[in-house]
C-alpha cells in the first residue's frame, strides 16, 4: 500500500482476537498506516460497510449469524469491489482454500502469522483485487466486442446471402437474354442464308447480267456472307457464355491469311485516325490449330479496340512469336493505349467494361474480351496483357497451339 492508509474492517465475534491483532499492529512501525475496525456479526458489518468506505475486509468464517462460506457469499453479493481475506483456525485449512476458489483474495490461519506476513497478505489482497477488477472490466469489454463482432458477422453473412441471391437473379436474367438472342439470330439465320444462296445462283449466270448488276450482287453476297458469319459467331458466343456446347471447325494450318484478312478490314479506319498498323510477321508462320471464323472475329475485336482507344498518330504493331511451350503467340502492341497497372489482371473479367480517357481500360467490342478469352481457351490457347514502355504502351496477346 506504500504511503496510503489502509482502512480495514475485521469481522470477528471474539473480541480478544481482535484486540490482540490491533495491539500487535500498533507496535509495528510498518503498520502505522493501518486502521482496523471491528464488527462482531455480519449484520453489523453490513450497516458499517453501507455507510463507510473500507479498503479491505478480514472475515472470520465462524460467526454467530454466518457459518462457513455463507459470510463470504453474502459480502461478495453486497460489496463485490472490496477485497476479502479469510481468517480461520488450524482445523479449517480446507475451508479456507475453498474460500479462495470462491473469490476470496487470500487467507490467514489464526495464531500462525506474524505482523510482517499479515501486512504482506493484506497489501497483496488489495492489489490482487484491483487487478481482478481490471481484468473483469477488460473481459466485459471483450465480450461486448465479441457481441458486436457477431452482429457484424451476422450482417455480413446476410449481405453475402443477398449477393448470392442477386447473382442467381442475374444469371437467370442472362439465361433469358441469351435465350432471346438465340431465338432472334436463328430466325435471322434462315433468310440471310437464303439471300446468300440465291445471290450465288444469280452470279453463276453472269452472262445475262450487266456490270452494275454483277457489282451489286457481289456486294450483296459479301454483305450477306459477313452477316451470316456474324450471326453464327453470336450463336456460338452465346452458347459459350451460357456454358452450352460449343461447336468448332478446327483446322491445322498457317494462320497468315486469316490474320491478314481480318486486319485488312480496319486499314481505312486506322488511316482516318492517323494510326499506323504495322504487320510485323513473316508469311511462313508455323501451323496451328484454330477455327478460321472465330480467329477472324478475335482479331477483329482486338483491332477494333486498337483503333478506337489508341491515341492519334500512334502505332499498332502485330507480331507473332513462338513460345517455348509449343504455342504461337499473336501480339497486338498498342503504342498509344495506357492501362492502370492494378487493372491488368481484370481486363478479361466478365464485368470489366471499357471507358474512354487516359489512363484507359480495355474495351468490349464485337463481343466481350471475357468471351474472347473463353473462345481462345476452347481452341486450346490462352490470353494475356502486358504493360510496356514504362506503362505507356499495352500489349494484348493470345496464343494458339502449334
Amino acid at each position: 500500500m506504500g504511503e496510503q492508509n489502509l482502512k480495514c474492517l475485521y469481522i470477528e465475534d471474539n473480541i480478544a482476537d481482535f484486540k490482540l491483532l490491533e495491539a500487535r499492529l500498533k507496535k509495528k512501525e510498518a503498520s502505522q498506516n493501518y486502521q482496523i475496525t471491528n464488527c462482531q456479526t455480519l449484520q453489523q458489518a453490513e450497516k458499517v460497510l453501507s455507510t463507510e468506505r473500507y479498503n479491505l475486509i478480514l472475515l472470520d468464517i465462524s460467526l454467530p449469524d454466518a457459518q462457513g462460506l455463507e459470510g463470504l457469499y453474502f459480502l461478495q453479493s453486497k460489496f463485490p469491489f472490496i477485497p476479502i481475506v479469510v481468517l480461520t483456525g488450524n482445523t479449517d485449512k480446507k475451508l479456507a482454500l475453498e474460500a479462495i476458489k470462491e473469490g476470496a483474495q487470500d487467507y490467514l490461519i489464526k495464531g500462525e502469522f506474524n505482523e510482517e506476513l499479515f501486512i504482506k497478505v493484506c497489501d497483496y489482497a488489495v492489489e490482487r483485487k484491483k487487478i481482478n477488477s481490471e481484468l473483469k472490466k477488460v473481459l466485459k469489454e471483450v465480450e461486448k466486442l465479441n457481441l458486436d463482432l457477431n452482429t457484424v458477422n451476422t450482417r455480413l453473412q446476410n449481405t453475402v446471402e443477398e449477393l448470392k441471391e442477386e447473382r442467381r437473379r442475374v444469371e437467370r436474367k442472362n439465361k433469358q437474354i441469351n435465350s432471346f438472342i438465340s431465338v432472334i439470330v436463328h430466325d435471322l439465320k434462315n433468310p440471310v442464308t437464303a439471300i446468300n444462296t440465291l445471290t450465288e445462283l444469280l452470279l453463276e449466270n453472269k452472262t445475262s447480267l450487266n456490270i452494275n448488276q454483277i457489282k451489286y450482287l457481289d456486294q450483296i453476297k459479301y454483305s450477306s456472307s459477313s452477316m451470316l458469319d456474324n450471326i453464327l459467331t453470336i450463336i456460338n458466343t452465346t452458347n459459350i457464355s451460357s456454358n452450352k456446347e460449343f461447336e468448332l471447325n478446327m483446322v491445322y494450318e498457317n494462320p497468315y491469311f486469316t490474320l491478314n484478312s481480318a486486319i485488312d478490314k480496319f486499314v481505312v479506319d486506322a488511316i482516318q485516325k492517323n494510326i499506323v498498323v504495322v504487320v510485323d510477321y513473316i508469311k511462313d508462320l508455323p501451323k496451328v490449330y484454330f477455327d478460321k471464323r472465330l480467329l477472324a472475329n478475335i482479331v477483329a475485336n482486338l483491332m477494333d479496340n486498337a483503333i478506337k482507344y489508341n491515341k492519334e498518330n500512334t502505332r499498332v504493331i502485330i507480331t507473332c512469336e513462338k513460345s517455348e511451350s509449343n504455342f504461337l503467340k499473336i501480339y497486338f502492341r498498342n503504342k498509344g493505349l495506357k492501362i492502370i497497372p492494378e487493372e491488368v489482371n481484370d481486363v478479361f473479367e466478365e464485368d470489366y467494361e471499357f471507358s474512354e480517357g487516359n489512363p484507359a481500360t480495355l474495351p468490349s467490342s464485337g463481343f466481350k474480351l471475357s468471351v474472347v478469352k473463353k473462345v481462345v481457351e476452347v481452341m486450346g490457347g490462352n490470353v494475356g496483357v502486358e504493360l510496356e514502355d514504362r506503362g505507356k504502351s499495352t500489349s494484348i496477346w493470345f496464343s494458339l497451339t502449334m
